[in-house]
């Protein structure tokens, strides 16, 4: 029997949430499999991809783990293909366990920022300490740094994913911080410091390689990993051939002229995604660029951008050539290297973006170039993997100059195509499920 605990009204087991986690409690001395609690209740952006790239790992090599996978309730709604790949593959010793509706729909009542973490702290305790679990594995470590420097009795030992730090940002070419950077920058390295005297964290996964080694020296008890962002590599042919193939439908069916270059703005849009300075430097070229402009944006409008985001596009559609879709419905996994396939260029205007970008990644693995920041990690792993052209993007005159440059040449001598596939490479969805799994597991 495939052990998936739904809790919510629209599903309802005889065997209530309450009574299987106090059961397993009970017996949990009878057995001695390893169970490790993975907590998140993000639903958007990595978040699923990367339970499903663990899931997927866990298909292909033998590990004697129990993972119980805590997650939102609206998790099941929107990642039902995550949820599918249990019942696939016989994944008899995970589970999916959502919170309570009612813990939920508490957290999400909660507008101060402080409360709402610290609401999520007290249930990730709660449920750890009720599933009899040996380890945590905390998906955004970040998050978590006050609750786990007050806390000085954790129900386990804990280990989590490190995003975003900028503390070794000053080892980039060409950074200049202002003063409002380098006071967070010492900031979040104190923090971090207090933090990592917890004797029950055991890994800290990072994944920005060049902060390693500021991070090696102030940890007490914590080990440190290098732990790169996971992509998906299509090797086999027929799989590539059906993308390609869906990529040339689709393309059809969105009725893109052939001679238009499409420039693919992807995730969630919204002013930290530049999606302001691309549409006003659409806006500042002549005729005679734009109208070979077909720009193809891809993922939910924030909430409280939609109609400052709409009313731009309106305005630049009937004043501009260019050609402006929009799709603002979730993509599932499986056809997001459709998109990417489609696209010319991949736009990352990230606004002053800290950490990691996934689009990069998702980028060099369909060969495509990006016009990316060239600030922080993302614009220096641009240019030092040759993945695109690297501008400063809070300049909208700066975006269009460079949508010049990638019309009237080939978006594809902006790049290096080898370098581009080996970054692809190093940053397989096996390679992160082995090191987080292996490493979580005892000695």
């Amino acid at each position: 029997m495939i052990n998936i605990i739904y809790r919510n009204n629209m599903l309802k087991e005889r065997l209530t949430l309450t009574e299987k986690i106090f059961r397993d409690r009970d017996n949990r001395h009878q057995n001695q499999v390893t169970r490790i609690m993975l907590f998140d209740l993000v639903t958007g952006g990595h978040h699923a991809s990367y339970i499903q790239h663990i899931l997927n790992f866990l298909c292909q090599e033998s590990v004697d783990i129990h993972l119980d996978i805590v997650v939102s309730p609206s998790f099941f709604e929107i990642h039902r293909d995550t949820i599918d790949i249990i019942s696939s593959y016989h994944l008899e010793k995970i589970q999916f366990i959502p919170i309570t509706q009612t813990e939920y729909l508490e957290l999400e009542s909660q507008t101060n920022s402080w409360k709402r973490i610290w609401g999520e702290w007290k249930i990730l305790c709660q449920y750890a300490e009720n599933l009899g679990s040996h380890h945590i594995l905390l998906m955004m470590f970040d998050y978590f740094q006050l609750p786990l420097f007050f806390s000085r009795q954790l129900p386990c030992s804990i280990s989590g994913i490190y995003f975003r730090p900028t503390f070794h940002y000053h080892q980039f070419p060409h950074y200049s911080p202002s003063l409002k950077e380098k006071i967070r920058q010492i900031r979040q390295k104190f923090i971090l410091q207090l933090v990592l005297k917890h004797p029950q964290i055991k890994n800290i996964f990072c994944l920005d390689e060049f902060a390693i080694g500021d991070i090696q020296k102030i940890s007490k008890y914590a080990r440190v990993f290098y732990l790169p962002d996971p992509v998906k590599i299509y090797e086999n042919q027929e799989e590539i051939a059906n993308i390609k193939l869906a990529a040339v439908d689709k393309r059809k069916s969105l009725n893109i002229q052939p001679k238009q270059t499409v420039f693919l703005l992807f995730g969630h849009l919204d002013r930290r995604k530049g999606i302001h300075q691309v549409l006003e430097a659409i806006r500042l070229l002549p005729k005679t660029v734009t109208e070979k402009i077909c720009l193809l944006l891809v993922g939910k409008i924030a909430v409280d951008e939609r109609e400052k985001i709409i009313s731009e596009i309106n305005h630049l559609t009937t004043s501009s050539p260019a050609q402006i879709i929009t799709y603002c419905e979730y993509i599932p996994e499986q056809e997001v290297p459709v998109y990417f396939q489609i696209a010319d260029v991949i736009l990352t205007p990230h606004q002053q973006h800290v950490g990691m970008s996934g689009t990069i990644l998702l980028a060099a693995a369909a060969q495509k170039p990006v016009l990316a920041s060239n600030y922080g990690l993302v614009g220096h792993l641009v240019k030092i993997h040759q993945l695109g052209m690297t501008v400063d993007t809070q300049s909208s005159y700066a975006i269009a100059d460079a949508m010049t440059k990638f019309i009237e040449t080939n978006p594809r001598k902006f790049c290096d195509a080898k370098k581009m596939q080996q970054f692809a490479e190093q940053h397989s969805y096996m390679e992160f499920a082995k090191i987080l799994i292996n490493n979580l597991l005892p000695d």
